[in-house]
């Protein structure tokens, strides 16, 4: 099998985005069955380095193309306009006029590439999420009739985008439902593969709450909000100990009751979740499936998710805790103490949480869901 690969973001890194984390999936999948890969990278000048540290990860592929992606706005119109462009590139054009047998992209607005692309090879798009709602979320404060006349437009011409290829895949399972049910029927959920590491909770913890996350204004609404509602004023003078770190850091300037913000971690991320007693994920909006939710899980840590946080997850699964923390902050915080004052049930949290996460997001379960949508497309 010979495939063609394009992806958007630049280097993949645990604390930088969620679709990074996808992506890898994908090429650990293309690895694992023996396929040739041409890989198409568009270059992301806010990641210095990346393209030299994806060469060092990745030196198995059979090519490698990187080209720098036209300058463009968080638009809708506008990235489909960029990815245009990017098409006629003539490092790019040449890959894929040369794709054999498997067109994959981790990215929607990478549409326009398909009009070089042979006929006979099958087409699959994978997305993160539902796009017009991200873009939906995205125009706060837009009045709300607004957004949902801008988010039902967007969402008749994304249904259309997927309607050019073979197969298209998603992480949340209602999401793919939804889509499904809007005409896309080639619309199928895959899991996110997450490798399985419990770590436990050391003794000594440097962190009793920890936060991950990266950059987005949805992460840092969320911290900033459960700081300054429940940290603050119900946690922090009980001694509890509060780490954030990813990229979120970058937005936040806490300098004071005892947080400390780690910023981004080179490497893995385990040694961190060890040294944390519980993880927090106070999330209140977003599309998809939360990456950070589902890395917690499967590092096998006691969890407290807002249910937003919990999308596309078993509510019933008995692997974490989730609490509607916005109609109750202090509520929230008992809890949060609660449970910190309970190593017995953070163990049970603990190992629970980490069969979930192989259950659910191992590589069985995700292989296996990417072979059904390769033999469907």
């Amino acid at each position: 099998m010979r495939v063609t690969y394009v992806y958007t973001w630049g280097y993949f890194h645990p604390a930088t985005c969620g679709a990074d984390l996808v992506a890898a999936n994908h090429l650990a999948y293309f690895r694992d069955r023996g396929w040739a890969v041409d890989c198409v990278l568009a270059r992301d000048s806010r990641k210095d380095g990346a393209e030299q540290a994806f060469r060092a990860a990745y030196p198995w592929l059979r090519s490698l193309t990187v080209a720098d992606l036209p300058p463009h706005r968080w638009a809708f119109g506008d990235l489909l306009w960029a990815y245009h462009r990017f098409a006629d590139v003539p490092a790019v054009r040449a890959v894929l006029e040369q794709t054999g047998d498997l067109f994959v992209t981790n990215y929607l607005f990478t549409a326009p590439l398909l009009r070089h692309v042979p006929k006979t090879a099958r087409r699959v798009v994978e997305t993160v999420d539902v796009l017009s709602d991200q873009f939906a979320l995205a125009a706060r404060p837009a009045p709300s009739a607004v957004a949902e006349l801008r988010a039902g437009f967007l969402l008749e011409t994304e249904l259309d985008l997927y309607r050019l290829f073979d197969a298209a895949i998603m992480i949340n399972a209602d999401e793919a439902a939804r889509v499904r049910g809007l005409g896309v029927g080639h619309a199928r959920y895959v899991p996110r593969w997450c490798p399985g590491r419990p770590t436990g909770t050391r003794d000594a913890a440097d962190f009793d709450l920890l936060f991950v996350a990266s950059n987005n204004e949805i992460n840092r609404d969320g911290i900033d909000w459960f700081y300054r509602r429940v940290y603050v004023p119900h946690l922090w003078r009980q001694g509890v100990r509060l780490g954030i770190a990813g990229g979120v850091c970058d937005g936040l300037h806490y300098t004071d009751h005892g947080v400390r913000l780690i910023g981004k971690v080179p490497g893995s991320l385990d040694p961190l979740y060890a040294r944390s007693k519980v993880v927090v994920a106070p999330i209140f909006a977003g599309t998809g499936l939360s990456i950070k939710t589902v890395e917690a899980l499967a590092a096998g840590k006691a969890l407290v998710a807002a249910p937003a946080a919990a999308r596309g997850l078993d509510p019933n699964a008995g692997a974490f805790l989730t609490l509607d923390m916005k109609a109750d902050p202090a509520g929230t915080a008992a809890a949060i103490r609660a449970l910190l004052a309970d190593p017995g049930r953070r163990a049970d949290l603990e190992a629970r949480a980490a069969a979930f996460a192989a259950r659910e997001f191992g590589w069985a379960a995700f292989t296996g869901g990417m072979d059904a949508a390769l033999r469907a497309a």
